[in-house]
């Protein structure tokens, strides 16, 4: 979750993952070396750490995952995580939401991403977790290329902490924000959208026909 979120995944040698936040870097660092036997080489600049792993067998074990050499665009959730236990699953959206995700000041749940193929599987993702969460385009205005949001209000952002969460303490400390309230004409159910404009256009097609009475 956090090479999807916030890892260069180009290089064929290395990975190289950004944060401007010292506990990523910190846990990042403690996975790498908990897993691989690997230290990490940790850069710090003024606004952000760079971290970088040089090694052409750990760069082709998570190739075989499903993390390809792709710039941030054509990132995708890989197929062991689509099809793997929800522990595991939920593990991947922590890491994806600590690097790409906000708890807003209400501490409703987004996700940003410039991938879309991303924002669908996350979306799907956490529908099989109870949540409905929704999925727009936004149009940068500095950038050419549009980003997309997975958002969760109220009563879906509190199914979200409570099932999957973060693991960076000040925005798991959203929860305490949240408003209980749901929000079901927010986004929609992913699929479902044409076939409820289909049933919703018989109804409004059949309200204003005399009903047949039988004698």
């Amino acid at each position: 979750g956090l090479l999807v979120g916030d890892g260069s995944l180009r290089e064929r040698h290395q990975v190289s993952p950004t944060t401007g936040d010292a506990y990523i870097a910190r846990e990042f660092a403690r996975l790498i070396q908990s897993h691989f036997g690997y230290r990490v080489q940790r850069q710090r600049y003024a606004r952000h750490w760079e971290l970088r792993i040089s090694s052409l067998q750990i760069r082709v074990f998570l190739e075989e995952l499903g993390l390809g050499y792709v710039t941030a665009v054509d990132k995708t959730v890989p197929p062991v995580v689509m099809t793997a236990p929800r522990a595991c699953v939920a593990a991947f959206l922590q890491g994806l939401f600590d690097t790409d995700g906000t708890a807003d000041r209400k501490g409703n749940v987004a996700l940003s991403t410039s991938s879309p193929t991303v924002a669908h599987q996350v979306q799907m993702l956490l529908l099989n977790f109870g949540i409905v969460a929704s999925r727009q385009l936004k149009r940068g205005v500095r950038s050419r290329r549009p980003s997309y949001l997975v958002t969760a209000y109220g009563a879906e952002a509190l199914a979200f902490y409570a099932a999957i969460g973060f693991r960076l303490p000040r925005k798991q400390a959203g929860r305490r924000r949240v408003s209980r309230v749901r929000r079901p004409n927010v986004g929609g159910i992913p699929h479902l959208n044409g076939a409820l404009k289909s049933v919703q256009a018989r109804i409004v097609a059949t309200a204003d026909k005399p009903v047949a009475l039988k004698r």
